[in-house]
């Protein structure tokens, strides 16, 4: 005999047999929807915590590229990871160069005075960021600015 809330469950009592049942099912079933729920919301989340590391680490390598060019707009992925050892130093954090070129894309044609959105981005489509301001905004103000290496702040040492 198994217990189901209140009710015993036994062959003489159909009825209660159907009852528990049916709740077994529905708890497994629930139980196995918030489970693939979770799994679902875990990856998601994963993702937009990893899209905004490799857009702020973008961001990092654009500035100390447009630092040591007087303010040129890079032409290729690799006058960025020239100073990917920089930003990897500041962040603390070791991102693939194929992790960041899968997530973030680099228009190496970009010109002043375009919009932002037309820069660079997360190839996902997202518009996430740590912060306030986007890296995107923060990069293309600048750039665009008429001493696009001005030195800016750095991160305080913890």
């Amino acid at each position: 005999m198994t217990l189901c809330g209140e009710h015993r469950c036994s062959s003489s009592e159909p009825r209660y047999r159907h009852s528990c049942l049916v709740t077994i099912v529905f708890t497994a079933l629930f139980g196995g929807l918030l489970f693939v729920g979770l799994l679902w919301m875990f990856r998601v989340h994963s993702d937009i915590v990893r899209d905004s590391y490799c857009l702020d680490a973008v961001a990092m390598m654009l500035e100390r590229t447009l630092d040591a060019t007087n303010g040129e707009w890079p032409t290729k992925w690799g006058d960025l990871f020239d100073h990917y050892d920089s930003v990897d130093a500041i962040t603390g954090d070791s991102w693939s160069t194929t992790e960041i070129r899968e997530r973030v894309w680099v228009n190496f044609a970009y010109r002043r005075g375009e919009p932002s959105e037309h820069a660079f981005g997360l190839r996902s489509g997202r518009d996430v960021h740590w912060g306030d301001e986007s890296p995107v905004k923060r990069v293309v103000r600048r750039f665009n600015s008429k001493d696009a290496s001005i030195p800016r702040p750095r991160p305080l040492d913890p």
